[in-house]
């Protein structure tokens, strides 16, 4: 098992960073239908649809911001497994890089939400002993709370999330990372303790 994987062998499907525009594109005819059944069929009649323009140009500006920031979050992170290490490198702005030894490592999960089912992704999330245990990340890979929630990509304090991946890549995956963590024990100089 000395062999270098990289995001190559196991790569972020493109579908991952459309995942909200199709979200909204199911929840957005809904709307229209609650609308046009609440307005009694006049939502199509002399110039009722020029009202809901300002909401389908703002709907389309607020669906297109996310999508930059995750293509280019996506373009400014790397990840590989090589035989002691899990190797991470993210940032657009500041560039952040970690080396994660297996030994580190205590748990690897695979996610899957209902879009991920829907186009037969899983996202793959790994904690480590690393920053006291502490993350804002929550085990499904979500950063933030409320309206601002985003699932996250890369490392966020002691857990790591890598999104998009195929349901058997991602299973995949995790198997080789248990496995290297099984090869690659912490020492106790290791530890700091």
């Amino acid at each position: 098992m000395d062999e270098i994987i990289t995001e190559k062998n196991y790569p972020i499907r493109n579908i991952w960073l459309f995942k909200q525009i199709l979200v909204a594109f199911i929840i957005l005819p809904i709307y229209f239908i609650f609308i046009f059944s609440t307005s009694n069929g006049a939502l199509f009649a002399s110039g009722a649809l020029i009202m809901f323009l300002p909401f389908i140009l703002i709907f389309g500006l607020a669906l297109g911001i996310p999508v930059f920031i995750n293509v280019l979050r996506r373009s400014n992170f790397h990840y590989s497994l090589d035989q002691h290490f899990m190797v991470l490198h993210q940032g657009i702005i500041s560039k952040q890089n970690r080396n994660v030894p297996y030994g580190r490592i205590q748990g690897v999960f695979v996610n899957q939400g209902l879009f991920d089912r829907i186009f037969g992704l899983a996202s793959l999330t790994i904690e480590d002993f690393s920053d006291g245990g502490r993350s804002s990340m929550d085990a499904s890979g979500y950063v933030g709370s409320g309206k601002s929630r985003h699932e996250a990509l890369g490392f966020v304090g002691s857990k790591i999330h890598i999104p998009g991946l195929k349901k058997g890549e991602a299973e995949a995956l995790k198997e080789i990372i248990l496995q290297r963590v099984k090869e690659n024990p912490i020492e106790d100089s290791q530890s700091g303790l």
